[in-house]
């Protein structure tokens, strides 16, 4: 029995894996340079498949309640300026030959840019999704 390497979790059209110790194997042309063992999330949501990883993933500090782990997914959106992250509690877990199932928070947040004389505010606005699916441990290629 070990820790996870490998966590997969979706809510309705959202899917999240995250690898804490990286993927392995060799790099895919034209996917971002990581640094090996560097943690990967992936984000997909219908319209866009992302990997964030370097300055565009923040692992918090491990608590009692888990890990938040966020990643930006999105820069300039509709705003621009704007910046839309997603936040992951993950959870602890301990793994055997079989994946346990996982049951968690996530939130999508969007930072909108202030601009000049703007009346006074909330800055950022959140969707909260319920992420279901299984950590598990997993070979991954050298």
């Amino acid at each position: 029995m070990t820790a996870p390497n490998f966590y997969d979790l979706h809510a309705k059209a959202v899917r999240i894996t995250w690898y804490p110790h990286g993927k392995g194997g060799p790099m895919a042309p034209g996917a971002p340079a990581v640094r090996r063992g560097a943690p990967i999330l992936e984000y997909s949501d219908g319209s866009q498949d992302i990997v964030a990883t370097g300055e565009d993933l923040n692992i918090g500090v491990k608590t009692k309640a888990g890990t938040f782990v966020t990643a930006v997914v999105r820069k300039n959106g509709i705003v621009p300026g704007a910046v839309t992250s997603i936040g992951v509690l993950i959870p602890d877990a301990i793994v055997g030959s079989e994946p346990v199932a996982i049951d968690t928070l996530g939130v999508l947040a969007i930072h909108r840019p202030v601009i000049a004389h703007v009346t006074p505010g909330q800055i950022e606005s959140y969707t909260k999704l319920k992420l279901t699916g299984h950590a598990s441990r997993v070979e991954l290629p050298l």
